[in-house]
């Protein structure tokens, strides 16, 4: 895992614990658009929240360009 990768992650707005973490250079998906979603916090995969994977971030970035999750808390 590259320490260097970073991540930006939105919240849901009526869904606070459904994140949508997007790598900073990477595109924002249409979907994240500020009536239903806000951003939380940046965050690198040296130093990760327990509920976030930086595997499954990687994978999924790869694959879809965001990685979506669910928060352990608020």
């Amino acid at each position: 895992m590259r320490s260097d990768e970073v991540y930006n992650v939105f919240l849901r707005r009526n869904q606070p614990l459904l994140r949508c973490a997007v790598r900073v250079d990477y595109p924002i998906p249409v979907f994240i658009r500020a009536q239903t979603w806000e951003f939380a916090q940046t965050v690198r995969v040296d130093a990760v929240p327990a509920d976030f994977a930086p595997r499954a971030a990687r994978q999924g970035s790869q694959m879809l360009g965001y990685y979506l999750f669910h928060a352990l808390q608020g």
